[in-house]
């Protein structure tokens, strides 16, 4: 065979070749683009399992936890139950609601309702850091009310059957000063704070600071219990003390009527005679002869 024909035959060869390859690769399908991860579209999210009035104590019973989409997620929603339990609620929640951060703070401020329970009025007491333990009283916490009377308010009285009627006279070192605890564990419904405390304290919770502020404290009230306060608004002074929660609640997390603690009172002639506070002594002192 000649040169020419073989040099021919070989690269008819390698031209068959090329094209078997070629159209090897045609058919062949295509290669499936590179998978990233899928992302989630769901979230742990924890909800009310029950309703949980206002001022409960967040217990494990109360809630449940499960996967929910995020575009149906609250963005400040808990992922885990063990962020909630034992925390205060401070507005009520609905079952099968999701708990979010909002539900756990006292902004300070009152929306355009309150819920008031039924049977039960909604009452406005203004403290201060001294009388109302600080303005740290939020929206579901439970106070008692102390009344304090003194001065001309409070006529003093004595059994010297040699005087009659009210003895004003300051010769007779008597103390017309009464203080009693009148009204227990009434519930707070909300709070005002002056817009710039509440703004500062809102988002952080940490507190506040000594600056003599003023607080509005908004409780539910029985309408005797209201014309008691209204009676120390007009011509006494009224102090509000912060009650454990656990007060109110059983074993359980059940509500429950707290037991009442009967008091005394307190007058001058109390602290003598129960407390052993000492009486002033007259002192006679001898003046030099001139």
């Amino acid at each position: 065979m000649r040169r020419s024909s073989r040099i021919t035959l070989l690269l008819g060869v390698v031209l068959a070749a090329v094209a078997f390859v070629g159209i090897l690769v045609i058919q062949r399908p295509a290669s499936e683009p590179a998978t990233t991860p899928a992302v989630s579209i769901t979230s742990p999210t924890v909800f009310a399992a029950v309703d949980i009035p206002l001022g409960t104590r967040i217990t494990k019973e109360m809630l449940r936890q499960s996967e929910t989409n995020n575009a149906e997620r609250a963005a400040n929603a808990y992922q885990s139950t063990s962020l909630v339990i034992g925390k205060v609620i401070r507005r009520a929640v609905v079952k099968d609601t999701q708990l979010t951060t909002a539900d756990f703070v006292s902004t300070g401020q009152i929306s355009d309702s309150l819920d008031v329970p039924a049977g039960l009025r909604a009452m406005a007491v203004q403290v201060d850091q001294v009388s109302g333990v600080g303005t740290i009283i939020k929206a579901g916490d439970y106070v008692d009310v102390v009344v304090g009377i003194t001065g001309d308010k409070m006529p003093v009285y004595t059994n010297d059957q040699n005087r009659s009627g009210s003895v004003t006279d300051e010769g007779d070192f008597l103390n017309n000063t009464t203080v009693k605890v009148l009204i227990e564990g009434v519930q707070v419904l909300g709070t005002l704070l002056p817009p710039a405390a509440a703004g500062a304290q809102a988002p952080a919770e940490s507190g506040t600071a000594f600056n003599g502020q003023s607080e509005l404290v908004i409780i539910a009230v029985t309408p005797q219990q209201a014309e008691i306060i209204k009676f120390a608004q007009m011509d006494a002074t009224i102090t509000l003390i912060l009650r454990s929660p656990l007060d109110f609640v059983d074993a359980n997390g059940k509500a429950l009527a707290p037991i009442l603690t009967p008091t005394t009172g307190i007058v001058l002639k109390s602290l003598i005679d129960r407390y052993g506070v000492l009486t002033p002594q007259v002192v006679q002192g001898i003046l030099p002869k001139l």
